[in-house]
């Protein structure tokens, strides 16, 4: 017998081992282990390494998986064995087998290696370097899998596959994450809850969603891989066509629109294309499940999206809501937001608000220094940021960042870091990859550098088209608040003006810096810069110090006539106006309202109107200079009133926006309508009663009027749902062509300001006057100072100062008012029939009063005015509900010069009809 050292055998080639092997082994005893390797989706691994130990020999055969992912091992001695199987990016796989007699066959599923960042390159090649995110955007399809009625249910959605093939991505980070489907499907949604569901029916005629559908691409974070291969039978077949259909689609979600030509266009495609393969590497690198994103091939509608992210589905609203559907399809019947709300579980609970806060980290304090060049405008900067973790395990977040402003790299707490941010034209979101999971609520800090332009355009002269409110610098949302110390550096002769307050002014070089720091916590911030005269004015009784900031009267700017951009003389904006009206806005709604913590307010003449914290932007015409030669026959007193109107509105946004910020894209009517609201007021304040009630009327007449599209803004959704329905023309502005949101510049405003002012009438008392409605703001504006509010924190705030006459059902809150007018659309009209009688030296007086338009649950109070020799005077105030009529009768002490219905605008009414009559009918 053959006899070899241990040691000996170890050193010989593998046909000397298997000798071993074979001669160790009894002659009729031969056997062998075989097996197949396949990733996590399925698809088989070539080349994969197999090697073999006998155990107690220290004997190791070796193989390699051939196409098919197929290795074997013959004349094998019976005994046990060690197995391992390895390939580069995958974790290796170990299993000990026992063999005896007979072949043992092994099905082996490789699990993905995860990526271990590397820091130790240069920053620019760590832009998109990260393997994973390239294996989600490059990725190529691998083996088909037949499917027949297969069922997914995701949350509202129910997704019938009823024949056809699905093929899969590689797994990434040991999920497959990307799959796509050809052949006969179908879609159905029905929403959570009733007010979601006559919301679809304004946009597409029926109360859910039913849709066929040829192809669908889907990424996902939740089991639905494993939920359609159960369900699936594998079979021999190329993927290409199922590759083509994921190209196609990957081509039009990277592409960026400019400009947006629609509402979703801008919502999802104008300054912050979301990534799709960086939004699901992210969920993957945080540990979190349960998204899915489908982009539906629909025969009647062929740009529909599913999206279920337990983060928030449309972070760009912003809006806390996880499942929407979208339908995106620009210019075409149905365009828009079909779907948007809470988990079914979280409505069904009770759980759903908008105060959900799914945010990943919160900034704490921005240092930024940022240089603007004389002639392109661009900005260079670097911004700090001091950030907490909000959650554990967070290991990827995404910025806001205009796609221009490209980031050269980012430091990590002092180390190099990877992100990701594609081409302008493109998906140029910005995510940071962090090297590690953080804890939760650690504190770090994130150096940004980048430049680029677009925040600014040079339209000529120096005259800059800015919008302030754009992301300039890497901001965590639109809505966190922070701490800000900036630093800009702009041509010499230049003013930067911006937030909080200026702490110092010094030349470097060819360049004026500004240092502007603002230390209470501020929302998402701005900044302009230009030739500005400054005028400053110390205001003893507010404490504030008032600022204008106006350009030459000179210079040359565009105006808009028609359709056609012409260069005019500007009108010369005015520091006293400015100074004036500002001063006047601050002591007013101080009042109303309550203190600012800002203690100064900048008035800075701009192309485009905005509000920032202690700053807003006007036009010159606002601010004292108005063209009254554009003003068509008729319209110079209307114009005159809304340019007058403008400052106020503008800076009551210092409270409503400012000081209060909209917690969700719901409570942009009351944020909006406070500022409505503020406009009348201030009109009222100054002595100009003419002009509130041309405020009112305006309002009425453009919610009721119908617009150049055929529809009556009084007949879109609700204003809860903001500007989810928005209907869009572009217009052509000194900036470059613009979509004008007309429900969300009509609707919101208008109706939101309405609202607010139905509030005061109800809550007015014939002693204490506004005393309840002011104390009302007060204490809303200080328990939500700093913070964001919703619909349901005003109403709260609401029913703590409720009157006896707000109490009109059983409940005894205020549910029924905003039932009607903010989750509401009905709109009343009045009839008002009365007669007058003599009453024994007096005078009485009895009438009808009729509500109808509404439905059999609306109910609203209606006053009844008087005008006699020396006032105007309240005399009946009458609550009725459904399409109803009350009776009333009260004595006067003289007799009324005119009867009049809601004269102080008490009720946003469709129509009005007052009647004398010499007796009233007997009902």
């Amino acid at each position: 017998m053959l006899r070899l050292r241990r040691d000996h055998v170890l050193n010989r080639p593998i046909a000397a081992r298997e000798a071993f092997l074979l001669l160790a082994a009894p002659l009729l005893c031969i056997a062998q282990i075989s097996g197949t390797v396949h990733d996590p989706s399925g698809a088989p691994v070539a080349q994969a390494a197999a090697a073999l130990e006998f155990a107690g020999a220290q004997t190791r055969l070796t193989a390699a998986t051939d196409p098919q992912g197929r290795f074997h091992f013959d004349r094998l001695a019976p005994g046990s064995y060690h197995l391992t199987v390895s390939h580069e990016g995958f974790e290796t796989f170990t299993q000990d087998v026992n063999l005896g007699d007979h072949a043992v066959e092994l099905s082996i599923a490789l699990k993905l290696e995860p990526v271990k960042t590397c820091v130790t390159v240069s920053s620019g090649a760590l832009r998109n370097s990260d393997p994973n995110y390239q294996a989600l955007r490059k990725g190529q399809l691998q083996q088909v899998w037949r499917v027949n009625n297969l069922v997914l249910k995701r949350d509202a959605a129910t997704f019938t596959f009823r024949s056809g093939s699905f093929s899969f991505l590689p797994p990434v980070l040991g999920r497959v994450a990307v799959a796509v489907f050809t052949g006969d499907g179908n879609l159905k949604l029905t929403p959570a809850f009733g007010l979601a569901a006559r919301y679809m029916r304004t946009l597409t005629h029926a109360e859910s969603a039913d849709e066929d559908f040829s192809s669908l691409v889907v990424y996902f974070t939740d089991a639905s891989f494993d939920e359609i291969t159960r369900h699936a039978e594998r079979v021999d077949g190329s993927p290409r066509s199922l590759q083509s259909v994921l190209e196609s689609d990957q081509s039009a979600v990277r592409r960026r629109t400019d400009p947006a030509a629609s509402y979703l266009e801008t919502l999802i495609g104008d300054d912050d294309v979301p990534n799709i393969e960086a939004e699901v590497l992210a969920q993957l690198y945080n540990g979190e499940t349960g998204g899915f994103r489908a982009f539906i091939h629909g025969k009647k509608h062929a740009g529909l999206r599913f999206i279920l992210d337990p983060h928030g589905a449309l972070p760009e609203m912003p809006a806390p809501e996880e499942v929407a559907l979208l339908n995106y399809a620009t210019a075409q019947d149905a365009d828009g937001i079909w779907y948007l709300s809470h988990l079914v579980t979280e409505v069904a609970a009770g759980r759903a608000s908008s105060s959900e806060d799914h945010r990943a980290i919160a900034p704490e304090r921005y240092r930024m220094d940022v240089s603007v060049s004389d002639q392109s405008l661009r900005i260079t900067a670097q911004c700090a940021l001091r950030f907490r973790a909000l959650r554990e395990g967070v290991r990827m977040a995404r910025f806001e960042l205009l796609p221009d402003l490209e980031v050269s790299s980012v430091t990590f707490d002092g180390v190099s870091i990877p992100f990701i941010q594609e081409a302008r034209h493109h998906d140029g979101s910005f995510y940071l990859q962090f090297p590690e999971k953080l804890p939760g609520n650690g504190t770090h800090e994130v150096i940004f550098n980048y430049s680029g332009g677009e925040y600014f355009k040079d339209l000529s002269q120096r005259v800059l088209w800015v919008q302030p409110l754009r992301p300039w610098y890497p901001r965590v949302d639109a809505v966190s608040r922070a701490l800000f110390d900036m630093t800009f550096r702009v041509p010499h002769g230049m003013t930067a003006v911006s937030v909080g307050k200026l702490a110092r002014k010094t030349r470097g070089g060819s360049q004026d810096v500004f240092e502007w720091t603002a230390d209470a916590p501020l929302p998402p911030v701005g900044f302009h810069f230009g030739d500005y005269r400054l005028t400053q004015r110390n205001d003893p009784k507010t404490g504030y110090l008032i600022e204008s900031y106006l350009t030459n009267p000179a210079k040359s700017m565009p105006a808009i006539a028609g359709n056609t951009i012409s260069s005019v003389t500007a009108p010369a904006a005015s520091s006293d106006v400015a100074l004036t009206d500002a001063r006047n806005s601050v002591e007013l709604f101080e009042h109303w309202y309550g203190p600012l913590p800002y203690g100064r307010l900048g008035v800075v003449e701009s192309l485009t109107a905005g509000s920032l914290p202690s700053l807003i932007f006007l036009p010159a015409a606002t601010l004292g200079g108005i063209p009254v030669e554009a003003f068509q026959r008729g319209m110079k007193e209307r114009v005159a009133r809304v340019l007058g109107e403008a400052l106020p509105t503008a800076a009551s946004r210092q409270w409503w926006g400012g000081l209060i910020m909209p917690a969700s894209f719901h409570e942009a009517w009351l944020t909006r309508g406070l500022a409505d609201f503020s406009a009348a007021l201030y009109n009222e304040a100054v002595g100009d009663t003419r002009s509130v009630r041309q405020h009112w009327s305006s309002s009425r007449e453009a919610l009721m009027r119908q617009d150049v599209y055929g529809l009556k803004v009084r007949e879109a959704p609700p204003v809860w749902f903001g500007g989810m329905t928005d209907i869009h023309s572009t217009l052509l502005t000194p900036g470059g062509p613009v979509l004008y949101n007309f429900v969300s510049n009509n609707l919101l405003p208008r109706k939101g300001g309405f609202i607010l002012h139905m509030l005061r009438q109800l809550m007015r008392d014939p002693q204490t006057g506004d005393r309840d409605f002011i104390a009302m703001l007060h204490d809303f504006t200080a328990a939500y100072a700093n913070r964001s509010a919703t619909t349901e924190d005003f109403r709260a705030t609401v029913e703590k100062h409720m009157k006896p006459a707000m109490i009109m059902d059983r409940a005894g809150n205020m549910q029924w008012f905003f039932d009607e007018w903010v989750y509401g659309v009905d709109i009343p009209s009045y009839r008002l029939e009365y007669a007058l009688a003599p009453d024994g030296g007096k005078v009485k007086l009895s009438g009808v009063l009729t509500q109808s338009g509404v439905s059999d649950s609306f109910r609203m109070r209606a006053r009844v005015y008087v005008r006699l020799a020396k006032k105007t005077v309240p005399a009946v105030y009458e609550a009725i509900v459904g399409n109803g009529s009350v009776r009333f009768e009260t004595t006067l002490p003289e007799e009324p010069k005119d009867v009049l219905l809601n004269a102080e605008d008490d009720v946003l009414a469709e129509r009005q009809e007052v009647h004398r009559v010499k007796a009233l009918t007997a009902h």
